[in-house]
């Protein structure tokens, strides 16, 4: 371990954990050097060292440094944060030691960051789009994608490129945006398609190209416009075992009728949304194999279509989140907690607008309340649960639950003495339940 910990600080800092080990430097079996090596790679976040440890690990002496080039899927993922020109020569050499081994590349283009580096790196990557097998580019000015824009559109370009990940910055024009997915989706590989904006006030709406890739894809996430081309390409999705709709916003041509689409493969599914515009969406899908749901209900919308979409898919959940920003019926709660799919629910995360009292009320369980029988997880975003709920609550469940987090922060509370759930929750302490309550 204290060899470990000291990789990042150098050579310096490796030659002084093993001194302080009583080991040779050249006591490593192969093995576990390899494996010390691995952990050294970069993740291309924000902490990571500006030169990447990687880089000077094969400095400390020059079995170490043999042993590092002759591994060439060591050096085949190149991982980026706040690219700068000196990154370039050291993108060359990485790319020239991985030899013929896929490539992961991770470029996140910090705010700071200069366009010219970061295109410069993409542009050597590119000599080797044919190895490309997992991309990450996170860019936060235009000019950084530019390259990526002229993307050949043949099957051969990069036969095994799987996952293709943007985050972006500022909005696209949607012809680069088109031709960017079109050349992705003519390779052979792609399963996972993430685009992403970090603000949803700039947003560059995922285009929908018609096309036989939506019956590969597996994993996409992306911001949609709700109209008939989408409903198109997710009725091909049979494949699809990921959805997550960052956005979802109302096209201004009615929809045509159609029958149901059914996403058999579908395990996982998350939307977020104004207004009625997901219910419109659920309205139309049936999702028999889904068992992890997060759903974000801006300004409206209610929980009926969730209910009906349940109802419809026969579908069993074993973990929900819920945040609902506007106040629905006692009736649609009741029906969705106790609706079938949610027998088998394991972790719920919500926040009801005006609802905590009666939220909390239907989870207390009792005899005649059989509502979420297994539940493990609970976490809560409350604004006003009556006093003595919660602590009611968690005396019902405490049997099963395993994991609690709530927050409860009434309108005035910096006025309020302590509450009665509040004296609960700071006494609360049983072996194998981690509980953490914030508010008053």
């Amino acid at each position: 371990m204290a060899i470990q910990g000291s990789l990042v600080s150098g050579e310096a800092g490796i030659h002084q954990a093993l001194e302080y080990t009583g080991l040779s430097i050249n006591a490593f079996p192969v093995e576990l050097l390899t494996e010390i090596f691995l952990l050294c790679r970069s993740t291309g976040r924000k902490s990571d060292p500006s030169t990447p440890t990687l880089a000077n690990i094969i400095s400390v002496c020059r079995y170490w440094r043999s042993i590092a080039l002759e591994l060439p899927y060591l050096w085949s993922t190149i991982a980026l944060y706040d690219p700068r020109d000196q990154h370039a020569r050291m993108v060359e050499q990485w790319l020239t030691r991985s030899k013929a081994c896929p490539l992961t590349l991770i470029v996140r283009h910090a705010e700071d960051s200069a366009p010219d580096a970061t295109q410069k790196i993409i542009t050597l990557a590119m000599k080797h789009l044919r190895r490309w097998k997992k991309v990450l580019f996170s860019f936060l000015s235009v000019e950084s994608i530019t390259s990526l824009s002229d993307l050949p559109a043949d099957p051969t370009a990069a036969p095994a490129l799987e996952h293709v990940e943007i985050s972006t910055g500022t909005c696209f024009d949607p012809e680069v945006t088109t031709k960017f997915w079109e050349s992705i989706f003519t390779y052979p590989s792609a399963r996972r398609t993430i685009w992403t904006s970090p603000d949803i006030d700039d947003i560059t709406y995922f285009p929908c190209i018609p096309g036989d890739h939506w019956e590969r894809l597996t994993h996409i996430t992306a911001p949609f416009v709700l109209d008939d081309d989408l409903l198109d390409c997710l009725s091909r999705c049979n494949a699809l075992e990921v959805l997550q709709i960052e956005d979802l916003i109302d096209a201004t041509c009615p929809l045509r009728p159609r029958e149901s689409i059914t996403l058999p493969s579908l395990h996982t599914f998350k939307a977020r949304g104004e207004g009625t515009v997901i219910n419109r969406l659920l309205d139309y899908l049936t999702l028999p194999s889904v068992h992890d749901l997060d759903a974000n209900l801006l300004f409206g919308g209610g929980l009926q279509s969730w209910i009906d979409l349940f109802h419809r898919s026969s579908c069993h959940l074993s973990r929900m989140k819920v945040i609902l920003d506007e106040e629905t019926s006692e009736k649609e709660l009741h029906s969705l907690l106790s609706s079938s799919s949610m027998t088998e629910l394991e972790g719920l995360c919500a926040a009801f607008y005006g609802m905590d009292t009666i939220l909390v009320q239907k989870l207390i369980c009792t005899t005649d309340n059989a509502i979420l029988p297994i539940l493990e997880r609970l976490e809560l975003r409350l604004v006003s649960c009556e006093d003595g709920l919660l602590s009611r609550m968690m005396e019902s469940r405490r049997a099963s639950l395993k994991y609690v987090d709530i927050v409860h922060y009434p309108p005035g509370y910096g006025n309020r003495s302590p509450s009665t759930d509040s004296a609960y929750f700071s006494r609360f302490s049983q072996p194998g339940t981690t509980v953490s309550y914030r508010g008053v």
